[in-house]
């Protein structure tokens, strides 16, 4: 269904470049993102590969690659077994003639007739060269030692070959991903059960084994992160190990998973890279690796001149994207701008410039990392609040000496260095913002803010004892360890920070920013990170009941941009009665444009329209709605879902349950779900008037032990003074007796026992 769908969206598409708007805006989960997203070209972009290069791409899956390479003018041949990638593919770049397609074996043994300067395999699968491989032994270490072998055969003198590859034992498996191949966890550190079996990931010491054994002679190991598919940052071999801070740049860098988009590790990344990197493990742990191999060294020695080089996501507005490197041997980081257009962004009030800069690199640990150290790790609270109150204090005397606040917005923990004498070192300032609400308060709120974000799931343990749930009452926590009023400016601090976000990426905004505030701790970075949501299509027919059988699940994006979501029904369903359409998993507002039935016979692209409604309020009319109410609002004519199962059953009319099985079925759902600041709202003063009851009733249930122990203290003393009354009647009975004695009275007469009580 996923790569049909991409396909529809490459036939359709007037822009099929790689960094094209309309392919940016048309990724609706993991598959089609993979085959759609810009990203996806970043590991190549940094890259001196030469120009007009004769590439071979193996494994051009849905093209993205080969149209970036043809973009920079060199002439590809791409190699996919795959029919349905490889239409993908030449839908990419059916505009570009220096871009061609080998599939069957006789094309193949043509294009490998050949010499090449760029030979490309992300990922390198041997079964793609099953044509020339010839191989008689199945293990596919073997196979694909056979299959460099042929491929170094294929490089010019001065060629190179680039593989980008997952790592079997990568941190991110390690912590529950999937594996990238067969879509389940843990199957590759389980080495997949059998040394044959393929297609499979290697680890560094297998790759190492592999290029040895295939006697390529020069070869050079890059750490791209969060992993070769959409990589962020890439690292050199030799940055890692000869620099004991370089696990800093993974700071706030989290991995993902291609099969599970929403999936989040439950453990801190961060210090699981910066413990591996300080045994000198985190280059066989990484989650991908870059290979870049030639026959002469000198032809590796410009490929990659960086240290490290970070470059921009694709969500953020372009005229904001960045590249930001250190070269080799060089002790500045360069950060500088790909699109050199206007960077300043009105946002309400305020004025948001974007201004890169290059600055010297400072070798020291980052504030971020003592402050994790001291509040999560060292557990002592003392610790964090002086830390707190000398990043306060620092920022205070910046903000009160400027004339211009406004600079000092990005003067975050994780953009501060503390160099050999212990002082502040600022780095990474791209952000400047003119408005008359900046302050100290402001930046120290934003700080909280990202850190615990950072670092929830850690924070989450630490702050239970503080009877702390969320990253609001963890920020409102760090504001009264420094005595600060920070309620009565939180509306503010919000709307600000909103601004912030959505100058930088227009899906995000205050609601995001609320949303990660009052969500409980390990569910912020799902709330913020994943804009992703499943819809679902159901079918009955006269024979079929309603089942999860007869269903297919497509995901959309949250947000206020318009999308048609398309459900390629299985062929030759026959007498179809009723379609049950799931729109969301979770409450909040829904504009629901359009529904429609198509069937398409033959060659037909269009296809006859069935059944179609169109607005919210026709939809309402006409279908029934489960969990959904019908809502005009202030943000426009919308169904209102009030539970995390919101239904629209459609009941087709007879004649078309005659007609449905006279051609293939596609279902059309064009909608978006904004983030409604209303819902938002009223949802987290929900939360806070649940958490104050639950605070009311542990006090109510604190008084109430207090007041049962007293009165068990009570009693009991109760209890202890009638015995000791018991005991002293006893002895006043017991003295009478002997009064009443001649021993008695003689001791009475000396006065040795009193004459009465």
């Amino acid at each position: 269904m996923d790569i049909s769908f991409v396909r529809h969206i490459l036939k359709n598409a007037q822009d099929t470049s790689v960094n094209s708007p309309e392919l940016a805006r048309s990724w609706v989960n993991g598959t089609t993102e993979y085959h759609l997203n810009p990203d996806r070209a970043n590991i190549l972009r940094p890259l001196h590969l030469g120009q007009e290069l004769n590439v071979l791409e193996i494994g051009c899956s849905g093209g993205i690659l080969s149209r970036y390479l043809g973009e920079q003018g060199h002439r590809v041949t791409g190699i996919k077994t795959c029919q349905e990638c490889l239409d993908a593919a030449r839908l990419r770049c059916a505009d570009m003639a220096n871009v061609s397609f080998a599939a069957n074996e006789e094309q193949i043994a043509a294009a490998f007739a050949q010499s090449y300067d760029l030979i490309l395999l992300v990922p390198p699968l041997p079964e793609l060269l099953a044509p020339v491989l010839n191989n008689e032994d199945s293990s596919a270490p073997q196979e694909l030692t056979a299959c460099l072998r042929i491929l170094q055969d294929r490089l010019a003198n001065n060629g190179l070959l680039v593989i980008g590859a997952g790592n079997r034992l990568g941190l991110k498996y390690w912590l529950g991903a999937t594996e990238e191949h067969y879509g389940k966890a843990y199957i590759g550190l389980w080495n997949y059960g059998s040394a044959a079996q393929s297609p499979r990931l290697f680890s560094r010491n297998e790759w190492l084994d592999i290029l040895h054994q295939a006697e390529l002679p020069q070869y050079r190991f890059f750490y791209p992160f969060p992993d070769h598919q959409f990589a962020d940052l890439i690292l050199s071999d030799d940055f890692i190990a000869t620099n004991p801070n370089a696990h800093s740049l993974l700071y706030r860098l989290r991995s993902r998973d291609l099969f599970a988009p929403k999936w989040l590790p439950d453990q801190d990344e961060f210090l699981y890279w910066k413990s591996l990197h300080q045994s000198g493990y985190l280059q066989n742990f990484a989650n991908s690796f870059l290979i870049v191999a030639a026959k002469e060294r000198d032809t590796l020695e410009h490929v990659f001149p960086y240290d490290f080089i970070r470059l921009s996501k694709s969500q953020q507005r372009k005229n904001y994207h960045t590249v930001t490197y250190k070269e080799r041997h060089q002790p500045v980081v360069i950060k500088k701008q790909v699109d050199n257009s206007s960077s300043n962004v009105q946002e309400d009030a305020a004025t948001i410039t974007h201004t890169p800069s290059s600055v010297p690199y400072i070798q020291g640990p980052l504030l971020a990392e003592l402050w994790i150290d001291a509040l999560v790790l060292g557990g002592r609270t003392g610790d964090f609040k002086k830390l707190l109150h000398g990043y306060y204090h620092f920022l205070f005397n910046k903000i009160e000496q400027s004339s211009r606040p406004g600079e000092y917005l990005d003067l975050l923990p994780f953009n501060i260095i503390l160099d050999k004498e212990g002082n502040y070192q600022e780095f990474d300032q791209e952000w400047v913002i003119d408005c008359a609400e900046i302050s100290a308060e402001f930046i120290l709120f934003r700080a909280l803010l990202w850190f615990g974000f950072a670092h929830d799931i850690h924070i989450s343990c630490r702050m239970a004892e503080e009877n702390l749930t969320t990253l609001a009452e963890f920020i409102e926590f760090g504001f009264r360890l420094l005595s600060l009023d920070y309620p009565k400016s939180l509306p503010i601090f919000i709307e600000l920070e909103g601004q912030v976000q959505r100058s930088i990426d227009p899906s995000q905004g205050a609601d995001q920013v609320r949303a990660v505030l009052y969500q409980p701790f390990q569910q912020a970075a799902r709330t913020y990170q994943s804009k992703l949501f499943k819809t679902e299509l159901f079918w009955v027919t006269e024979t079929a009941p309603l089942s999860a059988e007869n269903s297919m699940r497509v995901q959309a994006c949250i947000g206020s941009e318009r999308q048609t979501l398309f459900f390629a029904l299985p062929d030759k369903i026959e007498d179809l009665k009723i379609l049950r359409f799931d729109p969301g998993e979770q409450s909040g507002f829904l504009h629901l444009h359009r529904l429609t039935l198509r069937q398409s016979a033959g060659n037909s692209e269009e296809g006859q329209v069935l059944w179609e409604a169109v607005g919210s309020c026709r939809i309402a009319e006409t279908v029934i709605l489960e969990n959904l109410h019908y809502c005009p609002s202030a943000i426009g004519d919308v169904l209102l879902s009030v539970g995390d199962d919101p239904q629209i059953i459609i009941e087709l009319p007879e004649s078309i349950t005659k007609q449905s099985g006279k051609g293939s079925l596609q279902f059309e759902a064009v909608m978006d779900w904004p983030h409604s600041s209303d819902y938002l709202a009223a949802l987290d003063e929900m939360r806070t008037q649940r958490r104050l009851m639950t605070q009311m009733k542990e006090e109510h249930f604190f008084v109430c032990r207090q007041l049962e122990e007293e009165q068990r203290k009570l009693e009991e003393e109760l209890r202890h003074a009638a015995v000791m009354r018991e005991r002293i009647i006893a002895l006043e009975h017991k003295l009478d007796v002997i009064r009443r004695t001649w021993a008695g009275r003689i001791m009475k007469k000396m006065k040795l026992i009193p004459c009465q009580f």
